[in-house]
């Protein structure tokens, strides 16, 4: 902060809080055009999406869905962030003094998905990553009940190994650290026995297989691009005058999260019309999670 005139001004933008209008917005406008382009799309490769290189854990393809239209959606999102957006890049984030290279945002009167259990569509908790020597990313939301605290609380290393389980390492191998982890897998329910088997219950891509993926999405991106730019509109008419001047330049990181509408609209959607199979048990805190390989 620093005094101007008698007054203070803070380096961060403060936003009004619980504000829901602008994920109604997204869904009254774009809705169900974004997501019967996006099944269109997922449809015409459901063959190969539901291939075991790119299904390991033997999903059924409505239970795959709660992954893809996460997955296909906020990897678009990120692109047109940048391309559109002009959310600023890492390396262009002011260094802080105590460390750190951030860009802070306050909301007024609380955050806006304090409301998010009376609109299944407004974003929840993501996407939010677990990153240290592994990656695993998932989206929290109305279905799953959880917040990403579920992922934070999970011990360093276990999508690392059940990642290699996977892809086919013994458990009858694993060392006493390995076990305990694994343990902690099937407590938690990223791998759920049946029978003598556990079997894994989240989504789970090689690096090769991401990168393929991505490959794939790019293939969609000009179609959805123009159903981000509707929502992108909505979202600069609703809150640009409430930025100062001096900080328009953060814009394109914090206002774009509002973009992150997308991706529960699209769940909204699909599961209003029976698209989705039925969380349950187990199923629930990680229906749109996945792991790749660092």
């Amino acid at each position: 902060m620093k005094e101007i005139s008698g007054k203070y001004q803070t380096d961060f933008v403060i936003l009004p809080g619980q504000n829901v209008s602008t994920a109604t917005e997204i869904y009254k406008n774009c809705f169900p055009g974004y997501l019967n382009d996006l099944m269109a799309f997922l449809e015409k490769h459901k063959d190969l999406l539901t291939t075991e290189q790119f299904n390991k854990a033997g999903f059924t393809w409505d239970r795959l869905l709660w992954v893809y239209l996460h997955y296909f959606t906020n990897h678009l999102l990120e692109k047109f962030k940048y391309d559109v957006c002009n959310a600023v890049k890492y390396w262009d984030i002011p260094d802080r003094p105590k460390g750190g290279k951030w860009i802070a945002l306050g909301f007024e009167g609380g955050f806006p998905t304090d409301q998010a259990e009376f609109l299944p569509y407004m974003p929840w908790d993501g996407p939010v990553h677990k990153v240290n020597g592994e990656f695993a990313q998932g989206f929290f939301h109305y279905y799953s009940g959880l917040n990403s605290s579920v992922l934070f609380n999970l011990p360093d290393g276990i999508f690392a190994l059940c990642n290699e389980i996977a892809k086919g390492k013994p458990v009858e191998e694993l060392d006493e650290g390995q076990k305990y982890l694994f343990s902690v897998a099937i407590e938690k329910g990223l791998y759920v026995k049946d029978g003598d088997l556990c079997k894994l219950n989240y989504y789970f891509a090689t690096q090769q297989d991401f990168c393929e993926l991505h490959e794939l999405a790019k293939d969609f991106y000009g179609t959805a691009e123009k159903h981000f730019y509707r929502g992108w509109k909505k979202i600069i008419a609703a809150y640009k005058h409430s930025v100062p001047k001096h900080l328009h330049w953060q814009m394109g990181n914090f206002l774009s999260n509002n973009l992150n509408a997308f991706i529960t609209c699209s769940i909204y959607e699909a599961e209003k019309n029976g698209l989705l199979s039925q969380p349950k048990g187990a199923d629930k805190a990680w229906l749109s999670l996945f792991s790749c390989e660092r």
